[in-house]
């Protein structure tokens, strides 16, 4: 366990407007400049991160990627890159049913690629549904969760299940490519990654397909985004 640190997710919830007040251990400047948002991203809710345009002058800890709104060029990338091996930690949120690929030219180079789909599933009844439970890959970040609800995720294509998956759902899932909410001919059956890990050089980076855990404020959500936050700032 690395040092306690100035507590990084209190600096997120607050940012995100699911805390109110700023004092407290953890509260203040520190806290609040630990985390970025970068520039081409889509705020979500009442998010009010600082907003980080030159990532290699970004002196924070942990650098949020949320539904950028163009794709990230050559250059970002590799500046992006250089600071995550470097330490820097990486968050990059998709949402199913979008076009997601504008973060696949940096979470590729993790062994990552988001897709433009909904992890759905069949119900008892044979219907389709969004798939609602994931089960947990063993990890620090996932230790304390049994299993994980999800309103609305695309699927994330891993280079190494084994070693990067965090969250999936179950074996009756699909990717539901066209969103029609029926499962076709060509679409892949079978369990879906909705979180995924990396680890670079020293830095690491975490993937989510289900941008609605921000808005939801679920104690299940504010867990799960607080070990996140840890993990990526090298506070456990």
């Amino acid at each position: 366990m690395a040092g306690k640190g100035p507590g990084i997710f209190r600096a997120l919830k607050r940012a995100a407007g699911m805390e109110s007040g700023s004092s407290g251990p953890g509260a203040g400047g520190q806290d609040m400049s630990a985390i970025g948002l970068y520039h081409t991203s889509t705020k979500i809710g009442s998010m009010s991160f600082r907003t980080v345009k030159d990532v290699a002058s970004f002196k924070g800890k942990v650098l949020l990627i949320v539904k950028p709104k163009k794709p990230l060029g050559q250059a970002e990338v590799q500046a992006i890159v250089q600071r995550v091996q470097n330490g820097l930690g990486v968050l990059l949120v998709g949402d199913g049913g979008e076009d997601n690929s504008n973060l696949n030219p940096l979470a590729i180079w993790f062994g990552v690629q988001f897709n433009n789909d909904i992890v759905s599933t069949f119900d008892k009844m044979g219907a389709t549904t969004n798939a609602g439970y994931t089960y947990v890959r063993e990890h620090a970040i996932t230790e304390p969760l049994h299993i994980y609800t999800i309103d609305k995720s695309c699927s994330l294509r891993l280079r190494d299940w084994n070693r990067q998956v965090l969250l999936f759902s179950c074996q009756e899932s699909f990717s539901d490519a066209d969103g029609n909410e029926v499962w076709d001919t060509g679409e892949y059956l079978g369990s879906c990654a909705v979180m995924a890990q990396a680890e670079y050089g020293r830095g690491r980076a975490i993937f989510i397909g289900d941008a609605i855990m921000f808005e939801r404020r679920k104690a299940q959500d504010m867990q799960l985004l607080n070990l996140v936050a840890k993990w990526l700032g090298h506070e456990m």
